[in-house]
């Protein structure tokens, strides 16, 4: 007899530090600037992304369209997190920088 939980995959260890398809290793900026640009240039597409949806979904309720009310709901509180987050980000940045121009050379 199966469970509730028999079609459920066991989790997968992690690969360890230095193994094939893991994250560079060593002094290597280019690579980390790299990895840096491309996750920034995906996060402002996802932003973009939500806040299309958010505005797409809002406008198509306010005009009497079929759209769920919870998928309104839903598609605004994601933008809303989005923006948040990237806010804090933002935040975080700022006082780094600050951090470092106070310190002494």
């Amino acid at each position: 007899m199966a469970g509730p939980f028999s079609g459920i995959a066991p989790l997968t260890a992690f690969a360890p530090v230095g193994a094939a398809g893991a994250a560079p290793v060593g002094n290597r900026p280019e690579a980390a600037g790299a990895d840096f640009r491309t996750a920034l240039r995906d996060a402002l597409r996802a932003w973009e992304a939500a806040e299309r949806q958010a505005e797409a979904s809002a406008g198509a309720f306010a005009l009497g369209l079929p759209v769920p009310p919870h998928r309104v709901m839903l598609d605004l509180a994601r933008a809303e997190l989005i923006v948040e987050t990237a806010v804090a980000v933002r935040n975080k940045a700022i006082e780094a920088y600050q951090e470092l121009m106070r310190m002494p050379l």
